[in-house]
C-alpha cells in the first residue's frame, strides 16, 4: 500500500513537471511567434518606404532626363566640335605655311647679312679711291713743283745765255778778259748746256713718268668709280630689298600674333566645348545608369515586397494555425491543471499518510537499533562469559 501511494506520488510530480515544460515551450512559441510576426511587420514597413523612396526617385530622373539634351543637341555639340577641329586644322596649316615664310624671311636676312660685307668691301674701295686721288693730288702738286724748278733753271739759263752773250761782246770789244777767261766761259757755257740738256731730258722723263703715272692713276681712279656706283647700286637694290624684307617680316610677324591669338582662342574654345560635352555626355551617362540601377533596384524590391507580402500571408496563417493549437493546448493545459489539482489534493493526503508512516518508520527504526544494541551487548556478555568459561577449563 505504500508502495502504490509512492507511485501515485511521483507520477502526480511528473505530470506537474511536464504540463510546466509545456507551459514554458508555448509562452515561449508564442513569445517567438509574436517578435517574428513584429520583426516581418517592420520589414515589410521599410521595403515599402524604399519602394516609395525609389518610385519618387525614379520620378525624378525620368524628369531629369527629359530635361536633359536630346539626341538631336548631341549631334549639333558634335558637328560644332567637328567643324572647330577642322577649323583648328585650317589654322594649324595656316601657321606651317606660315613658319615657312619666316624661315624663308630668315634665309633673306642671312643673305642680307652676307650682303652687308659687300657694303664694307664697297666702303674700302671708296676708301681706296680717295686714296688714290689724294696720291694723284700729292703727284700733280710735286709736278708742279719740278715745273717750276725747271722755270727757274730755265731762267737762269737764260739769264746766263745773256751773260755769256754780254761776255762775248766785252770780250770782243777788247773789254774783256784774257784767251784763258774766254776759254774757261766756253767750258762753263758748255758745262751748263750739258747741265741744261741732262735737265731737260730728265724733265722730259719725269714728266713721261708722271703722265704716264697720272694716266694709271685716272684709270683706277676711272675703274673704282666704276665699281664704286656699281657697288652704290647694287647697295641701293639691297637696301631696297631689305627694306622691303622687313616690312615683309614685320606684316608676316603681324600675321602671325593674328594667326596665334585666333588659334588661341579657338583651341580655349575648342577645349570648352569638348569639355561641356564630355561633361554633359559623362552626366547623361550616369543618369541613365544610375536610372537603371534604380529600376532594376525597385524591380528587386517589388518582387522582394511581393515576396514578404506572400510570405507574411504565409506566417499570418501559421500564426493563425499556431493560435488555434494554442487555444487548444491552453484547453488541455486547464484540464490537466484541473486532473493536477484533483491529484495534488490526493497527493496531499497520500504525503500525510506517507508522513505518518514515515514517524512509524523512524520509531521502528529506533527500536530495532535499541535490539541491535541490545543484542550486542549480550552477544558481548555472552563472548566475555565464554572466555572465562574457556580461561577456567584452561586453569583446571
Amino acid at each position: 500500500m505504500l508502495l502504490l501511494n509512492w507511485s501515485g506520488a511521483e507520477d502526480a510530480l511528473v505530470l506537474k513537471q511536464e504540463l510546466v515544460s509545456v507551459q514554458r515551450a508555448m509562452d515561449q512559441l508564442t513569445l517567438e511567434r509574436e517578435v517574428e510576426r513584429d520583426k516581418l511587420k517592420a520589414e515589410n514597413a521599410l521595403l515599402m518606404e524604399q519602394s516609395r523612396a525609389y518610385r519618387e526617385e525614379k520620378a525624378s530622373l525620368e524628369e531629369a532626363l527629359l530635361r536633359a539634351p536630346r539626341q538631336e543637341e548631341i549631334d549639333s555639340l558634335r558637328a560644332a566640335l567637328d567643324d572647330r577641329s577642322s577649323s583648328s586644322g585650317a589654322l594649324q596649316q595656316a601657321l606651317q605655311q606660315h613658319m615657312v615664310e619666316v624661315k624663308e624671311l630668315r634665309g633673306t636676312l642671312k643673305q642680307r647679312e652676307s650682303r652687308d660685307g659687300f657694303k664694307t668691301e664697297a666702303w674700302e674701295k671708296q676708301m681706296k679711291v680717295e686714296e688714290l686721288t689724294r696720291q694723284l693730288e700729292a703727284r700733280e702738286s710735286k709736278m708742279s713743283d719740278q715745273e717750276e724748278e725747271l722755270t727757274k733753271i730755265k731762267e737762269s739759263l737764260v739769264r746766263l745765255e745773256a751773260e755769256r752773250a754780254e761776255l762775248y761782246a766785252k770780250i770782243e770789244s777788247g773789254e774783256g778778259a784774257s784767251t784763258l777767261a774766254m776759254q774757261q766761259l766756253t767750258q762753263e757755257n758748255a758745262s751748263l748746256q750739258d747741265q741744261v740738256l741732262a735737265l731737260e731730258k730728265a724733265s722730259e722723263r719725269a714728266s713721261q713718268e708722271h703722265d704716264a703715272k697720272v694716266e694709271s692713276l685716272h684709270q683706277q681712279l676711272q675703274e673704282s668709280k666704276t665699281q664704286l656706283q656699281a657697288a652704290m647700286g647694287e647697295q641701293q637694290k639691297l637696301e631696297k630689298c631689305c627694306r622691303d624684307l622687313e616690312e615683309s617680316q614685320t606684316s608676316s610677324r603681324s600675321r602671325e600674333h593674328k594667326l596665334e591669338e585666333d588659334l588661341k582662342r579657338m583651341s580655349e574654345s575648342l577645349s570648352a566645348a569638348e569639355a561641356t560635352s564630355a561633361t554633359r555626355l559623362s552626366e547623361l551617362e550616369k543618369s541613365k545608369a544610375k536610372l537603371e540601377e534604380y529600376a532594376k533596384e525597385a524591380s528587386q524590391l517589388a518582387e522582394k515586397v511581393q515576396l514578404l507580402t506572400s510570405e507574411l500571408h504565409s506566417k499570418r496563417g501559421e500564426c493563425s494555425d499556431l493560435e488555434s493549437g494554442l487555444a487548444e493546448e491552453k484547453q488541455r493545459v486547464a484540464r490537466a491543471e484541473s486532473k493536477s489539482a484533483s491529484l495534488e489534493d490526493k497527493l496531499g493526503a497520500k504525503c500525510q499518510a506517507l508522513a505518518t508512516m514515515t514517524a512509524e518508520k523512524q520509531t521502528l527504526q529506533l527500536k530495532v537499533e535499541e535490539a541491535n544494541k541490545r543484542l550486542s551487548e549480550a552477544r558481548t556478555s555472552a563472548n566475555k562469559v565464554s572466555s572465562g568459561v574457556a580461561l577456567l577449563g584452561t586453569q583446571n
